[in-house]
């Protein structure tokens, strides 16, 4: 026996609603803060370097307009600082690396400009996505929508990140050989290790060479410490 289906719809004409957002979303200026919302990074761990020394060394990644003078705290070690500003020189860089004595490396990104304009685009879809929040079929599309524009302003950072086209590397006043893949960039982030830290010493093992020692380590350590004040001498 037949029967209907009725099937989901909506008035909004999605494309027009977008184009008329383009008038309502002001041109994009702060690239860094639209950035950090829409784009993470997880931290990269100095494989080659934690492996010669027992000390794992965490890089993040930090985005700005300006070369960031930040000191690392806690369990990060180091930062790769990517800089987003079509006004700032390689050379601006280049100074203010040269005089940075922390474990920075830095990542100066020629295509801002392209960035820029990815961001507004989804900045457009989230102002739609805002007038119609209560059309679920026409939320589902745009919701669709801005996870594509998300997903492309990734691959234009990530992608962008090991072309020598379009980022230059620069640690310590000087533009590194181009880092072309993860690979290259660990071993990198093990070179910059060995020039910040080393002075530190070498002390291989895992269970107390951490930012947070285990309970059973703690327990031991304490014991260690009332012991070693205990019979001091």
């Amino acid at each position: 026996r037949g029967r209907y289906l009725l099937n989901e719809g909506t008035d909004l004409d999605v494309q027009v609603e977008l184009s008329r957002a383009g008038n309502d979303v002001d041109q994009i200026r702060d690239v860094t803060t639209l950035l950090q919302r829409y784009y993470q990074l997880p931290p990269v761990l100095a494989k080659r370097h934690s492996y010669r020394t027992g000390t794992p060394r965490l890089f993040e990644y930090w985005i700005s307009e300006r070369p960031t003078t930040r000191v690392p705290e806690g369990e990060t070690d180091g930062y790769i600082n990517l800089i987003f500003n079509e006004h700032l020189t390689l050379g601006d860089v280049r100074e203010q690396s040269a005089a940075q004595p922390e474990a920075i490396l830095y990542v100066y990104y020629r295509n801002t400009d392209l960035i820029r304009d990815q961001l507004f685009s989804i900045e457009k879809t989230q102002k739609v996505i805002e007038r119609h929040d209560e059309d679920k079929v026409a939320l589902r599309e745009l919701t669709q929508i801005q996870e594509h524009q998300t997903n492309l302003l990734n691959h234009m950072i990530l992608d962008g990140l090991f072309d020598p086209d379009k980022v230059t590397w620069v640690f310590q006043g000087k533009e590194t050989e181009p880092v072309t893949s993860p690979r290259a960039l660990n071993q990198l982030l093990s070179e910059v290790c060995e020039a910040v830290f080393k002075d530190a010493p070498v002390f291989k093992n895992e269970l107390v060479n951490r930012h947070k020692l285990s309970g059973s380590v703690g327990f031991a350590k304490r014991n260690f410490l009332q012991a070693l004040v205990g019979n001091w001498g």
